[in-house]
Formats: structure tokens, sequence, C-alpha cells
């Protein structure tokens, strides 16, 4: 049992109709463990962390294509993948720059880039919320001078409302 508590085992169950199934994910790193967080209303995309404390990285997980780290900052000490999109292009989470910020991020699984939202004038952020189109971003923020804030962002109005 060495090595085997400190694993997280990652499975998906996905449904179509009334049959169910449970789906390996895998890990990014062997002998890494992964948490899955967010599921596309299809099924067919999966989100979440993988890797050790220190090492852990945000991935997409596509039917037919397997486990991908998601793009992070060239410096960035770490990312988390929070939730997806219903058809499971546009993902958000978190990457934790090199300031130890997390920083909250939309990336977008077909072009394989990314939108740094930042943290709204706060010391940091998590983008945990997504609409169904994946036009609108929710989260919260912490600024320095009071408590986490909640938001909503957009790619047309930016932070609309806090």
């Amino acid at each position: 049992m060495k090595g085997v508590l400190g694993l997280i085992i990652v499975l998906a169950v996905m449904s179509t109709g009334c049959a169910q199934r449970i789906v390996w994910l895998g890990s990014l790193a062997a002998g890494s463990g992964s948490a899955a967080w967010g599921v596309s209303a299809d099924g067919r995309t999966v989100v979440g962390v993988s890797g050790a404390f220190g090492q852990r990285r945000a991935f997409i997980w596509r039917e037919g294509v397997g486990m991908q780290a998601l793009p992070q900052f060239d410096d960035a000490a770490g990312s988390e993948a929070w939730n997806v999109s219903d058809d499971g292009r546009y993902v958000v989470g978190t990457i934790l720059n090199s300031n130890w910020q997390y920083q909250n991020i939309c990336w977008d699984a077909q072009t394989g880039t990314f939108v740094n939202l930042g943290t709204f004038g706060g010391a940091e952020g998590r983008a945990f919320g997504i609409s169904a189109d994946g036009s609108v971003v929710a989260g919260y923020a912490f600024s320095s001078a009071g408590p986490y804030f909640a938001y909503r962002w957009t790619a047309d109005g930016g932070l609309i409302s806090s």
C-alpha cells in the first residue's frame, strides 16, 4: 500500500440516455494523482487538476483524445481547471503565477489559448463557473482592502458586476 494513500483516483461516469459507463481518466505524470472538477453536458469533456503538490496542472480530457495539460504562463507555479462549458470548448480555472497569486483564467480548448482575467484589483481570484455557451464566467476575487467578492465577467463587457 506504500504510495497508494496519496493517490487520487479519477473516474468519470459517462452517460448516454439510460446507459452509463465509468472511464479511467489517468494522470498527466506517472505516479501522480488527478481530480476531476467539471464535465461537459454530453460527458465527452472532463476538466480538473493532475500532478503532485507543487506541480499541479490543469487538464482537459476528451473522449477519443485522452488527457492533455492546458497551457499556462511560462513561469507558472501551477494551474487548476474548475469547470467547462456545455460543448466542452471553454474551460475556467486558475493559474498560480510566479508571485503566488491565483489568476482567473478562461481557456479556449479549441484554439489552445487562454485569457487572463486577472484578479480584478485584488490579491487573487478564482474562476469557478461558466455559462452553458461559455460567454459568462463567474467566480470570486480577494480584495487586499477587504473580504472576497463575487464577480461576473463577459468577453464583451469585462467585469460587469461585483
